[in-house]
């Protein structure tokens, strides 16, 4: 039944844009040709009572560096689905290429794991930011359209920016989220997200969800990602 958890790491493979100037959070990918973002991910749900843990670690590295988006191979590595008494199950390596527009949206997902399922549940945890600038405090609404080619359903995002502070030795943003698919049982995601201001890309996530995909089931559970490298 849980012989593949791609769906689960579609969810690490989305990336977020920001970078700032002053007190002005200005809302863009930043990252050149080549660079390597490595994370550590876990989820958490349970199935029929049991509880069931994925770890891994997710390998997104930016391929090409257009002037209005960024291709990313997006590889996922070492993932472990340990179901409740100790029972665990190694999980092959897997390889997508995800083409987000600077902003974040995602444009394209292609390779052997990004079905419709998986790329719905990435889009619907991913970060799309507008290209006006925001100062702490600041909170942005707005709904990203479905995307047919995707498979993906429209999704309400709700954005606080809540402060500025050093995490790990990177000046960050921290972001309170809620992204919710307008849809009948739609996907739900409620949680933070720690973002590097020099590259937009995420030091860490940390969210609730409800309604996840899999294999024609549906999960509620927990999400955490961080970066590594």
């Amino acid at each position: 039944m849980f012989k593949r958890i791609s769906v689960f790491i579609a969810v690490a493979a989305a990336v977020s844009a920001v970078a700032v100037a002053q007190e002005v959070i200005q809302l863009k990918l930043n990252v050149a040709k080549d660079q390597v973002f490595a994370y550590k991910m876990t989820v958490n749900v349970e199935f029929q009572g049991m509880p069931i843990t994925v770890t891994g670690k997710t390998i997104s590295t930016a391929t090409k560096v257009d002037k209005d988006s960024i291709t990313w191979k997006n590889e996922s590595k070492e993932t472990t689905i340990d179901i409740g008494g100790g029972q665990t199950m190694d999980q092959p390596d897997s390889e997508t290429t995800m083409v987000q527009s600077l902003d974040g949206k995602i444009l394209k997902m292609e390779g052997a794991e990004a079905t419709p399922e998986a790329n719905r549940l990435a889009n619907a945890f991913n970060f799309a930011f507008p290209a006006k600038g925001f100062k702490v405090g600041d909170k942005y609404e707005a709904t990203v359209p479905a995307d047919k080619d995707l498979g993906t359903e429209e999704i309400a995002v709700s954005y606080t920016f809540k402060e500025v502070k050093e995490v790990k030795g990177k000046k960050c943003v921290v972001i309170v989220f809620s992204h919710q698919e307008k849809t009948t049982d739609g996907i739900v995601a409620n949680g933070t997200a720690v973002v590097d201001l020099k590259t937009g890309m995420p030091v860490s996530v940390e969210a609730t969800f409800k309604n996840m995909q899999q294999q024609g089931m549906m999960f509620d559970g927990t999400y955490k990602t961080e970066q590594i490298n």
